[in-house]
């Protein structure tokens, strides 16, 4: 199996096994990959979970977004409105036929409840609405990483005024 492949089947084991969490350390998900491909990992499957699968990362050269980095040192898997550097255009996901057989429903739970926030993709159509319970789709959606930075720049740009 692919060491990509192998880095993304750790998160979404994670994600299976604790479905109330939103994220992982690195160092949990180098534990979970260390126990479920044996110890030591093939060289690559750490720098994965690291920078190359990482979606705002530059691409090193992968171009794989199979992971969000929701904060420093923290993983989950990318999902569909999470931001990502534009020069990443890869797979989100393994394809299923490149897993070993216990591994292949990982990819259905991971598109069909997953990546879609578990509403089927309609994201869009919610997106039309103006109730409450359209705003509620939309919960969640931006990584805590992307809040603090956004956080950040107001605190810094508020109450300046620019004089061009």
């Amino acid at each position: 199996m692919r060491v990509a492949d192998q880095a993304w089947v750790a998160i979404a084991l994670l994600h299976r096994e604790h479905p109330e969490r939103d994220d992982f350390s690195l160092e949990e998900v180098i534990r979970r990959a260390d126990k479920e491909f044996g110890h030591p990992l093939q060289p690559g499957v750490r720098q994965h979970i690291v920078s190359h699968g990482v979606a705002q990362n530059e691409p090193t050269p992968a171009r794989l977004r199979m992971f969000t980095k929701t904060e420093r040192s923290k993983r989950r898997l990318f999902r569909e409105g999470d931001t990502f550097n534009p020069r990443r255009s890869g797979r989100t996901h393994p394809d299923e036929h490149n897993l070993d057989e216990k591994y292949r429903p990982l990819v259905d739970w991971y598109i069909h409840e997953y990546a879609s926030n578990g509403n089927g993709g309609s994201r869009s159509a919610a997106a039309a609405s103006s109730s409450p319970r359209a705003f509620i789709a939309f919960v969640g959606l931006i990584p805590a990483y992307d809040l603090g930075v956004m956080q950040d720049s107001i605190q810094q740009e508020c109450e300046r005024i620019d004089n061009e």
